[in-house]
């Protein structure tokens, strides 16, 4: 059987890395190279979204979780997500902005707040860590679904897809990016849906599933709070984490600043909801069939793998590719990001003001290249569990870049110096609220409302920002932003 997904692999891998190719004779500019010209329309923005949404966490991590919690799941995480979303809708006319070419989460800070060394110095350090922290998730989702399947050591599985996505990402930009995550998401997506149909009909179907899964612990998989286990105060604090944590990660900004209308913005977000929340929904139900059809799995993480493992050898083989194109598909977009960050908010902003294009492109490159390798590097050292990296990055996020964002995209009274003391005191607060805290007291309840009052404050006391900053993001004398 192993013989399907080696040939069906490595068919992938050559597809792949044949898109990448192709990116590299579009990239000309770099502006082509960052945000692909800022030409995607809808159907390729909103899939590239929800792609890189679509992370290990939801194929390995999210699918364990249903596996051993069932419905809980849909109180615990997928409210959080919706609140997310339209918080990300109220962001999206800010993000898009035809008047201005950005590239970068700096590129708003910097240019709202008329600050660059905090902005491009040292926020930008902050950023690249949490998505060092996001790819290290993904490449160890890599690392065990490719032990399942081809048999790999978790380490060589690593090396060996890592390779790949950090080469087409360094020679085609986003082009190579986008166009890997179209066919990435759509290979994946019928890959979940078959495997979620089979196994609820191989376990008797909806239904039937519903009434084991209800003997299961005294009814404990029906449950939204885990009989109580899980309080109400954490169940609010997981959705504030990730409403605040999501609209501020750069790997989603940047969708917006590759789209080419503001029709294009308005509508991304509905679009990306509806596939993305269809995607979550078809995990759920891999996870609790497979309790049913798989009840003493001894690592939960390994339930959509397991099941492919039971179905034919050919589509077994192409669900490989497709939860390795799952992960792939996002962790190329954070590492192009992080690229991207480097280049414009370290390298031209600090190390050399006057790089030209061609300097540009190749310092991206490089920093593509050594960003990949650590995290290669990260993910074979195995450092800790992927759902536990996961929860510790959103909620630094949530503390960290929301109310900063927050207060400086809607409320025009917000200062540079109330933006420095809030990112600041929010990445303090959050490491030493997450480390030593109360987890019935999440840090999205307790920091960041601290953190917004406190930026009130020393913005009224703080000299506001002059109108010309202003008028790219509110209404400054007639003149809409």
């Amino acid at each position: 059987m192993r013989a399907y997904y080696w040939a069906v692999f490595l068919a992938y891998i050559c597809v792949i890395l044949y898109i990448g190719y192709l990116g590299l004779k579009r990239s000309k500019t770099a502006d082509d190279y960052f945000v692909a010209g800022r030409s995607f329309g809808l159907p390729m923005a909103s899939l590239l979204f929800a792609s890189t949404f679509i992370t290990a966490g939801t194929m390995v991590g999210f699918a364990g979780s249903a596996y051993s919690n069932g419905w809980f799941l849909t109180a615990q995480y997928c409210i959080g997500l919706l609140a997310s979303m339209l918080v990300l809708q109220l962001f999206s006319r800010k993000f898009y902005n035809a008047k201005v070419t950005w590239w970068t989460t700096a590129d708003y800070f910097s240019l709202r707040f008329e600050e660059t060394k905090f902005m491009r110095g040292i926020f930008p350090c902050y950023l690249l860590f949490d998505i060092i922290l996001y790819m290290m998730i993904g490449i160890m989702g890599i690392g065990t679904v490719l032990e399942v399947f081809l048999g790999l050591p978790y380490t060589w599985g690593i090396i060996i897809v890592g390779t790949v996505f950090v080469a087409y990402t360094v020679v085609g930009g986003m082009y190579s990016v986008a166009w890997t995550n179209v066919v990435q998401g759509t290979l994946l997506f019928g890959a979940m849906l078959v495997t979620a149909i089979w196994g609820i009909d191989k376990a008797g179907g909806l239904s039937a599933v519903n009434l084991q899964i209800a003997a299961i612990g005294d009814g404990i998989m029906h449950s939204f709070d885990l009989h109580g286990t899980y309080p109400l105060s954490r169940h609010i604090g997981t959705w504030l984490n990730l409403m605040m944590s999501v609209p501020c990660l750069i790997v989603y900004q940047r969708v917006f600043f590759t789209i080419k209308s503001k029709r294009t913005a308005r509508s991304l977000i509905g679009v990306s909801t509806v596939i993305i929340g269809t995607v979550y929904f078809i995990v759920i139900l891999i996870g609790i069939s497979g309790r049913v059809l798989i009840p003493d799995l001894a690592n939960p993480n390994s339930i959509f793998p397991e099941m492919v493992t039971m179905m034919s050898p050919l589509f077994a083989g192409i669900a490989v590719a497709g939860i390795v194109a799952a992960i792939q598909s996002s962790i190329d977009a954070q590492l192009l990001a992080a690229g991207t960050m480097f280049t414009k908010d370290i390298y031209s902003s600090v190390i050399n003001k006057n790089a030209d294009e061609a300097q540009l492109k190749k310092t991206a490159r490089i920093a593509c290249g050594i960003i990949g390798l650590i995290v290669i590097i990260l993910g074979v050292l195995d450092l800790a569990a992927m759902m536990s990296v996961y929860d510790f990055m959103v909620s630094l996020a949530a503390s960290t870049v929301f109310p900063a964002m927050f207060m400086g995209l809607f409320w025009r009274r917000t200062t540079k110096q109330a933006a420095i003391f809030g990112i600041s005191f929010g990445f303090i607060g959050g490491l030493f609220w997450y480390f030593f805290g109360s987890t019935a007291l999440p840090l999205s309840i307790f920091v960041v409302p601290i953190n917004l009052i406190l930026m009130v404050i020393i913005s009224l006391k703080t000299k506001p920002n002059s109108d010309e900053a202003l008028s790219y993001f509110f209404k400054i004398k007639g003149k809409e932003a």
